[in-house]
């Protein structure tokens, strides 16, 4: 494992912990370039999701990979890293809200077919794309440093990750 991140707002200290959620993560990597899903915001995020009651971490990449990208994986390697994240629970203000995201190296095919996307991510038009790690890195960075009022909640972690890979898995 490469990154072992804890992500809280100042907002978080001396809260309990409302509910936790569990995400799974897929880092694809190919000639070059990662494939990640680009909102109509400009931002990128690696595909994955929640786990479903009684799905392995495997099974859940496997199914959210083929709905917000349309390609199938074909094998899931090494744990990469973990991030937690911790903020103001929306629904209750003495609470927090924690995500504890799990990002795996993977393999896909070669044969992409049709997203089939939640009605939330066919609002922020989600697309597969292939882009340098750099350049999505940098996207990422410039949107956080814009201050943009509506930046989707994603955006912090996932730009922690791709420093992270630039660092110590891409070596840039």
């Amino acid at each position: 494992m490469i990154f072992n991140i804890v992500f809280e707002t100042t907002d978080c200290a001396g809260k309990d912990i409302s509910l936790c959620r569990e995400a799974i993560r897929a880092v694809i990597y190919s000639q070059g370039k990662l494939l990640l899903v680009r909102t109509k915001k400009g931002d990128y995020k690696f595909p994955g999701g929640g786990v479903i009651q009684e799905e392995s971490h495997a099974e859940t990449l496997v199914r959210e990979v083929r709905e917000e990208t349309g390609y199938k994986i074909e094998r899931v390697n090494d744990l990469l890293g973990v991030v937690i994240e911790r903020r103001p629970d929306k629904y209750d203000s003495v609470k927090i809200f924690e995500m504890k995201s799990f990002y795996y190296l993977c393999d896909i095919g070669s044969k992409q077919e049709e997203q089939n996307l939640d009605d939330y991510e066919n609002e922020l038009e989600f697309k597969p794309v292939w882009v340098e790690p750099d350049n999505a890195y940098l996207q990422n960075a410039g949107l956080i440093a814009a201050k943009a009022d509506d930046l989707n909640p994603w955006v912090d972690r996932e730009t922690l990750v791709l420093q992270q890979l630039l660092l110590k898995y891409f070596g840039k």
